[in-house]
């Protein structure tokens, strides 16, 4: 989509190693059939998306250019024409930039993982507060596992991007990748700005109850017990307690005996 230039777009995928191999075999081979064989054909393509400009797609190829990882399809680039070849990078440097940048391009890095405790440790190792994070799984137990161990702004569950258009869901980041968000009431409670107004009457500012300097311990011990102690201690709060209830019953026990 948009070849990659979207904030939501994935930056890379962790692939468990026991389906690793078929997954880049297919991924390769869905995009060769989506948008030809060669990077000539793929240039040409008209369902393939141009970068936004010439310096932009530098910045991509440099990103390329410099990682450790193996290039699976693509890797070439044309300025002139503001064309990325669609990328796919296997096991990249965790250090490499085009783990560490968001990408905004379409190179997508793959990492395999042994399970879904190493993955959860590569999301908050990449990027601990990422904008968007998409988990694909069906058991309930793992989706869980990924939620309660990684922050995100979003997540997809078996979907990608998807969230942004739904209205009825708050999309915003958390941390690094931005903190708010809109859409429906959210969008309303977050640019409606709750301007506080307190008054008084005009008895309090003609000095009424407003002692001045020089304070004496007394009044401090009284503020210290409104602010932080309280003004009665939790064994008197017990005897007003049981006094209340006590006088309660009483007054109870006389209202019944009076209408016997």
């Amino acid at each position: 989509m948009n070849a990659g230039q979207i904030c939501i777009a994935p930056d890379y995928v962790l692939v468990h190693s026991d389906v690793a191999s078929e997954f880049k075999s297919k991924l390769v081979s869905k995009l060769k059939k989506w948008y030809g064989d060669s990077a000539e054909e793929r240039k040409s393509c008209k369902d393939y998306g141009k970068i936004i400009n010439s310096r932009h797609v530098g910045r991509i190829y440099n990103l390329v250019d410099e990682t450790t990882g193996k290039i699976l399809m693509g890797g070439e680039a044309d300025q002139h024409a503001r064309f990325v070849d669609p990328t796919v990078i296997d096991e990249p440097g965790m250090n490499d930039s085009v783990l560490r940048e968001e990408i905004f391009g379409p190179v997508l890095p793959i990492v395999t993982v042994s399970g879904v405790q190493e993955a959860i440790k590569r999301v908050n190792n990449i990027c601990d507060h990422p904008l968007a994070l998409y988990i694909y799984a069906e058991d309930q137990a793992t989706i869980d596992t990924f939620l309660n161990g990684t922050t995100s702004g979003g997540v997809c569950v078996n979907s990608c991007i998807e969230h942004i258009g739904n209205s009825a869901l708050p999309f915003g980041g958390v941390g690094e990748s931005g903190m708010g968000a809109y859409h429906g009431k959210a969008g309303f409670d977050e640019f409606t700005h709750r301007r506080s107004v307190l008054v008084k009457d005009t008895f309090f500012i003609k000095g009424a109850l407003l002692p001045g300097p020089p304070y004496s311990d007394k009044l401090y011990d009284i503020a210290y017990k409104i602010q932080i102690s309280g003004l009665i201690t939790d064994k008197q709060r017990k005897l007003l307690k049981l006094a209340g209830v006590t006088t309660a019953a009483l007054i109870g026990y006389r209202v019944v005996r009076s209408r016997l």
